[in-house]
């Protein structure tokens, strides 16, 4: 067992009731606790300004109350991590209609900076095996390694780098050309053997 050698639990009971009252205070399930506004308040008195943000801030309500989108349960876990280790990752998915939130285990992440010290880009090293990766991505997304162990090898698990950095760093080590529809952010996927 993992707790065999545990001798005062005073730390990691500490722990769970800071995660209780981060998550009561911050994120009670019972409360819009996300009310959005635009940073100029004067814009906020303009009524159609006024009824977009109070949309948004219901749909941020509706999405984090749906029980399929385990946000409670996924946040909870992501506040344990924060006293225990210092940082949490709680990832946001679309999965088709719905969005769903995750947590990442911490020894799959990996941070890095830019030059203000704000986290800017993340690395999480992650298994999945062919049949995972094809739900995950869709068949034709697969590199060929992969797809040979969709008929092959079905337990042989593929190592996956998923990166989330700036578009702007993207774009220059790619050379690509931004397309005016791209976010602040790139979101990749590499597979390796």
């Amino acid at each position: 067992r993992r707790d065999e050698e545990v001798f005062d639990t005073t730390a990691t009971r500490a722990a769970a009731t800071l995660a209780s009252i981060l998550q009561s205070k911050l994120t009670t399930p019972g409360e819009k606790w996300a009310l959005l506004r635009h940073p100029d308040a004067e814009l906020m008195e303009v009524d159609e300004v006024k009824k977009f943000y109070e949309k948004l801030s219901n749909m941020v309500y509706a999405v984090t109350k749906d029980s399929d989108s385990q946000f409670y349960q996924r946040n909870h876990e992501m506040l344990l991590d924060l006293p225990t280790f210092g940082t949490g990752a709680m990832f946001i998915l679309e999965d088709g209609d719905d969005i769903v939130f995750q947590n990442r285990k911490l020894p799959e992440i990996y941070c890095d900076e830019n030059n203000k010290g704000v986290i800017d880009t993340l690395y999480r090293e992650f298994e999945f095996t062919a049949r995972q990766a094809a739900q995950e991505f869709g068949e034709e997304q697969l590199g060929p390694f992969v797809k040979a162990d969709l008929t092959g090898d079905a337990a042989e698990k593929t190592q996956f780098i998923h990166v989330l950095l700036p578009t702007e760093d993207y774009l220059r080590m790619t050379g690509e050309v931004k397309d005016f529809k791209e976010g602040e952010y790139k979101s990749v996927y590499i597979s390796r053997k």
